[in-house]
């Protein structure tokens, strides 16, 4: 413990305070609710089972769980990865549960609704990124044909006498190398 005020050099919040919260689509709105709604059940089926899981399905849920909530993240950021991201998490699911049928419990009503979800989102998404990628090259080819470059090159030009002088050494580093 110490007496010192910890608010010293911290700076006041500027006023008025800028709320970070960039608009989404309804649709991706609603998918992330769903998918939230799913990670919550799974998340508690998770929390019944968790004694009797081995080692290796508990880690797999524990980076499902870590995975989804960083997709959701990119989502709400607008990260450019995050189609991407939701794709390898839906691929990901699908060959956890494609191993998961070869078990003693098979393809249980459950296992098989969640298949089906993780399938149709992983299309849904691989069909959002092929259609990204066709409207963006129309988008280049609708815009003006030929390609312009543009440089632009910032140079300093050093003096003679900057060159060849060498930085000053603070008297306190000689102190420091020579307790050393």
């Amino acid at each position: 413990m110490s007496l010192v005020d910890t608010a010293h050099g911290v700076p006041e919040p500027e006023k008025p305070v800028v709320r970070y919260n960039p608009p989404l689509e309804i649709w991706l709105k609603l998918y992330i609710i769903g998918h939230f709604t799913l990670l919550l059940a799974i998340f508690l089926h998770f929390e019944y089972d968790r004694n009797n899981l081995d080692y290796i399905n508990f880690t797999l849920k524990i980076a499902f769980f870590l995975v989804t909530m960083q997709t959701f993240g990119a989502f709400f950021d607008k990260r450019w990865y995050a189609p991407s991201l939701e794709i390898s998490r839906c691929i990901g699911v699908l060959t956890f549960y494609a191993f998961l049928i070869l078990d003693k419990i098979g393809a249980g009503p459950h296992r098989i609704f969640l298949i089906t979800v993780f399938g149709m989102s992983a299309l849904l998404w691989i069909g959002y990124c092929i259609q990204e990628r066709i409207t963006s090259r129309r988008r280049v080819s609708a815009a003006d044909g030929s390609k312009k470059v543009a440089i632009s090159i910032v140079s300093k030009t050093i003096a003679s006498d900057e060159a060849t002088v060498p930085p000053a050494v603070p008297p306190s580093s000689n102190v420091i190398h020579s307790r050393l």
